[in-house]
């Protein structure tokens, strides 16, 4: 582990921007909600409001003024009081109302004279808590008929403009002298091939390669088409190009909550990935990969043949997150027409869509078709291990096994005597098993299933969905609520400009027809979406900006005319994905620089850039980021396929980003700091953030530090380390002005390193024991001395026998204190610069109702204690926040957590945040900062390190 740079040194070479924080303003007339926080509104909430506030509070004529069914209602509340308070649910009357407290009102809500379940009523108080979140609307045109849109007309072929040169550029080349700009000059060869590297396999370019391109002495283009064509070829492009649709499939190797601790992991959840790699680099046409991903179990005819190998493509639907039935097939739903031909059919659940022509019966047709496509015994799709530790694992697993088997054996046996029909079907007699039994089965599965998922040796599987043997139409749920039916609604495709309604699915559940639709050339919009898709992870955004929403409410393309040609183009040359790659990189606007001369005069005309007057330069994702520092220190595992892996958990694993475990329930907050997808539901377009937390990640973070010093160690002794730097991370040879300010850097370095002394971690936080003096505040830190691994202590022996520091350790934000008050445990945080500080947290003990409690303080060495709490036994949890603080470099921070009169059962949990600003701005989470010990930086560690910080590196020209 290094020691974190000195950030005087640091700000040389990174900027890191101040934190603002922000007040949510809830009653903003648009304010901006996360997506998740609208999803919970749409599953969670809508529901409710359609079956028991619509009837009476829609519309113009809505009973006493109060329109329900629009945020600005909610609101502005009726004609005689406000009814909701954003923010604060105990303050609103509605929750009064619906839970029967409020007997001044007229009649308690719901008006049936019936209350909501008590589930529903703690959604809604969610709901206002979270300020009312809702979906962006916007009525309709009364004078425009949906069915006229402009995405389902039907693709007719394009004249290319007249003139010279690539098909692509005669398009915006037109529609850019009409506005009054010109594309920028092609980029140099050594910022095409970077690009074009991160582009099409999401790695860096190495120096030997790029000069050899660089130095070609055949024309631009032939080199280039050579180039794009070796990138296109290599196994790294299937990783690249199934990450992006592994969000769009919202890609998770977990459930999401599942009660009474049923296993939530996907065992073979990788299997899908897997197949979307392998397919992505064959080259599969892309209407075949749409079947195979939504029917692969009816395209497939034998499950023992070679073709098995396509049943994971299923992952695409079984993949979901789990949940009440009507949930999952809405998500199933929602992924796969927003996914694949950017309809938001989804909102047609409780009411015919606002705004595109899909109606509730349509989408209850579609429903009917998923929930006749169950979910199926998973089929061998890897070959069973061999050996003595396989040998091992079966015999385990066999003992695992025995406890479901002696209780299904009798049960089974005694449903077969009173079902003869069913005898010898498992799966179907195991559907008769009563709650109690059920129950039973699923507790003892469980222990099956967790080590199944642990051990991780169990051959291949692939996850399917297989149909009904007796499919049903489905009944629609009046306004979405299962407890009540309507119509049937026949198992058909959707309507959409057609007058009349197509013909009923006659196959099955009618999925396989379903998908043929889909991938249909004469569909509208199929081609239409995946070219715009490509095209937006080519350029940063799409011919349509909202790329998975087609439909009235979604954008107008930029370049019609441009999107249908190449819808058009794509379908006549096979539905190739490849074939799109090479058609857009070998455009001059692909291969435009970042700069353009006459910025200035182009900016005010087109700020957005949608004429692309200018190629856009882009910040790394995540996934390239991590490959990058990998790829560059030369500790990148190159093994394709295989199960996920916890890339952000130490030993860090150096399989690529996209092997990634994904918790669909709890995913890494380092995630989220990099816009990475959400995993709960399709996303189109990952948002753009640039935030402190992303710097302070690569400044602080132990797996960067250590590739860093891992490339510091190679180039070191070499003639020319600052070369060697420069062509291992950059692919290019450095400058003159790169090698002054190296030369300036490490001299810096080791001139203020030698001041720095010894120091227990590589970040501002150390770990330790002692006391707070009760007359003076001042505080006795003895550092703790032992590291295990993942946690530190006071010795090597755990734990220390007759030592009042007995268990007294830390592991990542839990602990226990020694058993006095002379060897409490303390964290402390050294200030790096002067600032105002506030502290956020909370001190908890999981041991409700034992021993006697614990005391916290915070004492600063400028203000003694500013925080003094005592967490008695009976209470869980105490807030242990400060506001306001000032300090000065140097100045020093402490938690303790001390114990009462008895040690016994102070286990806690505490993980103190600091956010500061003044002259050096930042944040600092305990939890997400611990770490080991440091080892002192060397100056090159420190260098190397400072150079995977620069925007050169993270950016793209």
């Amino acid at each position: 582990m290094v020691i974190g740079l000195h950030r005087n040194l640091v700000g040389r070479l990174v900027q890191v921007a101040s934190i603002v924080a922000l007040t949510p303003a809830f009653a903003a007339e648009n304010p901006e909600f996360a997506p998740e926080q609208i999803t919970f509104f749409e599953e969670r909430v809508r529901p409710v409001l359609a079956e028991n506030c619509y009837q009476c509070h829609t519309g113009a004529k809505a009973e006493s003024g109060l329109r329900l069914d629009r945020r600005a209602g909610w609101l502005n509340g009726s004609d005689y009081r406000a009814v909701v308070v954003a923010g604060r649910p105990e303050e609103s009357l509605v929750v009064k109302a619906v839970r029967h407290s409020a007997p001044n009102l007229v009649k308690p809500m719901p008006g049936k004279g019936g209350k909501l379940d008590e589930e529903a009523i703690r959604d809604l108080e969610r709901w206002i808590t979270m300020g009312l979140p809702w979906p962006e609307e916007e009525a309709p045109p009364e004078d425009v008929d949906p069915r006229e849109h402009w995405s389902f007309q039907p693709l007719v072929p394009r004249e290319i403009p007249a003139g010279e040169g690539h098909p692509v550029d005669r398009f915006l080349d037109r529609s850019r002298l009409a506005a009054g700009v010109e594309r920028a000059p092609r980029a140099d060869r050594y910022t095409l091939y970077r690009r074009a590297h991160f582009d099409l396999i999401g790695l860096p370019p190495r120096y030997e390669e790029m000069q050899r391109f660089v130095d070609d002495p055949r024309s631009d283009d032939v080199v280039w088409a050579e180039l794009v064509d070796h990138l296109l070829a290599s196994p790294h492009y299937g990783e690249r190009w199934a990450r992006h649709w592994m969000d769009v499939a919202r890609y998770s190797d977990t459930k999401g909550y599942e009660a009474g601790g049923r296993e939530r992991r996907f065992v073979y959840s990788h299997t899908y990935r897997d197949w979307l790699i392998r397919s992505l680099n064959e080259g599969m046409p892309f209407d075949q990969f749409v079947l195979y991903q939504l029917a692969a179990d009816q395209l497939v005819e034998d499950w023992n043949s070679h073709a098995r190998w396509h049943l994971p493509a299923m992952g695409f639907l079984s993949l979901s997150k789990n949940g009440r039935q009507e949930l999952i097939l809405d998500d199933r739903i929602d992924t796969t027409f927003r996914g694949m031909m950017g309809l938001t059919v989804s909102c047609a659940r409780c009411h015919d869509h606002k705004f595109d022509p899909v109606s509730t019966a349509e989408y209850y047709g579609l429903y009917g078709v998923f929930a006749n496509s169950t979910d199926a015994v998973q089929p061998l799709i890897g070959e069973p291990g061999s050996g003595p530790d396989y040998e091992d694992y079966e015999r385990r697993l066999a003992e695992k096994r025995k406890p479901v088997e002696e209780f299904l054996e009798p049960k089974l046996a005694e449903l077969a005597k009173r079902h003869p029909e069913l005898a010898g079907k498992t799966e179907a007699l195991k559907a008769r098993l009563d709650r109690a039994d059920r129950r039973k089965l699923q507790n003892l599965q469980r222990v099956v299933d967790k080590f199944v998922a642990d051990e991780m040796m169990e051959p291949d599987r692939a996850l399917v969905l297989r149909d009904r043997a007796t499919p049903v139409d489905q009944r629609v749920f009046i306004r979405g609520n299962p407890g009540r039916r309507g119509e049937v609604a026949p198992r058909r495709f959707l309507a959409l400009g057609s007058d009349s309604p197509p013909e009923p699915f006659s196959e099955g559940s009618g999925r396989l027809e379903m998908a043929r639709e889909i991938a249909s050339p004469t569909n509208p919009l199929t081609a239409r979406v995946i070219v715009n898709r490509v095209w937006m992870w080519h350029f940063g955004e799409g011919i349509v900006r909202t790329v998975s929403d087609f439909g009235l409410q979604g954008e107008l393309p930029d370049h019609p005319e441009l999107l249908d040609w190449m819808a058009k183009w794509f379908v006549e040359n096979g539905w190739s994905l490849k074939e799109l790659h090479r058609l857009i990189l070998t455009s001059e606007t692909w291969r435009q620089s970042s700069r353009n001369p006459r910025y200035a005069d182009y900016h005010p005309l087109d700020p957005e850039n949608r004429e692309l007057w200018r190629f856009p330069r882009r910040r790394v994702d995540f996934e390239q980021m991590r490959d990058g520092v990998l790829a560059t220190t030369e500790g990148l595992d190159a093994t394709l396929f295989g199960p996920s892996v916890r890339i952000l958990e130490a030993p860090y694993s150096n399989r690529r980003s996209v092997y990634a475990f994904i918790d669909r329930q709890n995913l890494n907050p380092v995630f989220r700091t990099f816009d990475f997808s959400n995993p709960q539901e399709s996303t189109g377009k990952r948002p753009e953030t640039t935030v402190p937390m992303q710097a302070l990640f690569t400044l602080n973070s132990e797996f960067v530090q250590n590739h860093a010093a891992s490339l510091a160690k190679r180039i070191a002794g070499k003639e020319d380390p600052v070369g060697a730097l420069h062509r291992a991370l950059f692919a290019r040879d450095p400058s003159l002005s790169d090698r002054h300010m190296a030369e300036s850097f490490l001299a810096s370095f080791r001139s203020e390193s030698a001041a720095l002394g010894k120091r227990q971690t590589h970040h501002e936080w150390s770990y330790g024991y002692g006391g707070v003096d009760a007359e003076t505040g001042e505080v006795a830190f003895t550092p703790l001395p032992v590291w295990t691994g993942d946690r530190w202590q006071a010795s090597r022996e755990y734990p220390v026998k007759n030592s009042p520091l007995s268990y007294l350790h830390l592991r990542k934000g839990s602990g226990h204190p020694g058993s006095d008050e002379r060897h409490s445990l303390i964290y402390e945080w050294r200030a790096p610069g002067d600032m105002t500080i506030d502290i956020a947290g909370a001190l908890q003990r999981p041991n409700e109702g034992k021993g006697d409690g614990v005391r916290g303080r915070i004492v600063t060495s400028r203000d003694g204690v500013v925080k003094d709490s005592l967490l008695p036994a009976e209470q869980t949890s105490v807030a242990m926040e400060a506001k306001g603080l000032t300090v000065r470099e140097g100045d020093k921070v402490w938690f303790v957590i001390e114990p009462r009169e008895t040690a016994s059962f102070d286990s806690t949990q505490w993980s103190p945040e600091i956010a500061g600003t003044g002259s050096l701005s930042g944040f600092w989470s305990l939890a997400e900062q611990f770490s080991g010990p440091a080892r002192p930086a060397g100056a090159w560690d420190a260098y190397a390190h400072a150079l995977l910080n620069t925007n050169r590196f993270l950016f793209i020209d």
